[in-house]
């Protein structure tokens, strides 16, 4: 059923126009706004190209730096294992040519996965401001790590109107929100995946819903769902 009043959904990043809509549609009112400003660096080819470690990527925005490389340099790596998050991460680089890639739903499943395939080290391809799970779990099962930033991330101040619910897609959004947002006890935080559900559990959020899929599709479905029950 519809709901009874109009729903307020606040969005930690600015949606595709096709799921604005679909919210639109199920009469709610929607409230979007980038809450990380992102600026791709650009990967020094040398370590990754030269050695024969594989990959952890569990951002999209670790992708598109990767991606700006030359063809003549990135065709290489085609074949080189990626350990990934599933979802638009995953996918992207299935797309963008990867033939070897294991994906996972969250970090410690990553991990759990590189132990378990008894990798010798690897290369994690990712931000300054990360959360640990993944480096902490492979330095105790004694697999070095090989650092390469790809990108940074500014976390921006943004006071959303009165919502009844977030949208949010990594845990960095989640930190922003909370910079200029008070946590209510019963507001809904819909995550796009069980890193940035943990990671909001972490810091005593606790009114939760996880979408199906890692996709910003599944987590409009979600909210949907979740006031259409």
């Amino acid at each position: 059923m519809s709901p009874d009043r109009s729903i307020s959904i606040a969005s930690a990043r600015v949606l595709r126009p096709e799921n604005h809509e679909r919210l639109k549609q199920a009469s709610f009112t929607v409230h979007e706004h980038d809450l990380l400003k992102i600026k791709l660096l650009q990967l020094q080819s040398s370590y990754i190209a030269d050695a024969t470690d594989p990959l952890i990527i569990t951002s999209i925005h670790a992708v598109r730096s990767l991606l700006q490389w030359e063809d003549a340099v990135l065709s290489p790596l085609l074949s080189r294992r990626v350990y990934a998050i599933a979802g638009r991460t995953s996918d992207t680089l299935r797309e963008a040519g990867f033939t070897d890639v294991r994906e996972a739903v969250s970090g410690k499943c990553l991990a759990e996965n590189i132990i378990a395939a008894h990798e010798a080290s690897a290369v994690y391809i990712t931000t300054a401001d990360r959360m640990d799970v993944i480096e902490t779990m492979l330095a105790f099962a004694k697999i070095p790590v090989h650092i390469e930033l790809a990108y940074l991330k500014e976390k921006i101040n943004y006071t959303y109107p009165e919502h009844d619910a977030i949208l949010c897609f990594s845990p960095s959004q989640i930190d922003a929100y909370l910079q200029a947002n008070t946590p209510v006890e019963d507001r809904l935080i819909v995550c796009i995946g069980e890193t940035t559900a943990s990671h909001a559990r972490s810091l005593s959020l606790q009114n939760i819903l996880i979408a199906d899929q890692s996709s910003e599709s599944s987590v409009v479905q979600a909210v949907i769902n979740h006031y259409s029950s």
